[in-house]
């Protein structure tokens, strides 16, 4: 029987995600395991978004709160520096983890894997772009030897910090392909595991505009 003795951190960045970030904290909250710390690192947000963080800092979770918008790099590392477990997970403000993650993941930890890559499926496939971008991943990513990051993210955290964490400083923010470059610094020197029967889901913005707004956004 999987105890509850591995203390594993929630790292979710956020910035300008008042229309995603009070579900997704509502579903880590309803996780079962025990053993869990909840990080969400405000990165400058100039919505409502600190607002609605702020509200569950008395329901065990930890609000980083950045007063300059400083990219989504330099927020998930604030977050990785900042936990205190032996295992981290690493979230976008839009995805959905049911209540079993941590435990299933865990179970991938204690016969020992040093990152847990799972499957991710969109709820908003009814619209088209949506329903493309999920597909387009699919695809692309059929083969394990091919993946090195996915939603719903988790690693030990000493591996993150023995890479360096994610890649930051640069003059012009990166928006996109940071979280790809991360997970190939791991795997030069860690253990994969690939377990698709661990699902999460997440939402895809429903036009090209919108979806380039986020990015620019979480750069």
């Amino acid at each position: 029987m999987i105890t509850n003795d591995i203390l594993v951190s929630i790292v979710v960045p956020v910035y300008n995600e008042e229309a995603d970030i009070a579900v997704t904290i509502d579903a880590l909250l309803a996780i079962g395991y025990s053993r869990r710390e909840i990080i969400v690192v405000d990165d400058g947000s100039t919505d409502n978004t600190l607002e609605i963080i702020s509200r569950y800092e008395s329901r065990e979770v930890t609000v980083i709160h950045q007063q300059k918008n400083q990219g989504r790099c330099r927020a998930r590392n604030l977050g990785i520096q900042a936990s205190t477990g032996d295992i981290v997970v690493i979230l976008n403000a839009d995805v959905m983890l049911p209540p079993d993650f941590l435990d299933r993941i865990i179970t991938h930890y204690r016969s020992g894997a040093d990152y847990v890559l799972i499957e991710s499926h969109a709820v908003n496939t009814h619209r088209l772009f949506p329903r493309f971008l999920d597909a387009q991943s699919h695809y692309n990513y059929q083969s394990d030897d091919l993946i090195e990051w996915t939603e719903g993210y988790s690693c030990r955290r000493q591996a993150a910090l023995d890479v360096g964490l994610f890649p930051d400083g640069y003059p012009i923010p990166l928006c996109s392909g940071e979280d790809v470059v991360f997970g190939k610094l791991i795997a030069r020197d860690y253990r994969k595991v690939v377990d698709r029967s661990i699902v999460v889901t997440h939402v895809i913005p429903e036009t090209f505009n919108d979806y380039w707004n986020q990015q620019q956004e979480r750069g």
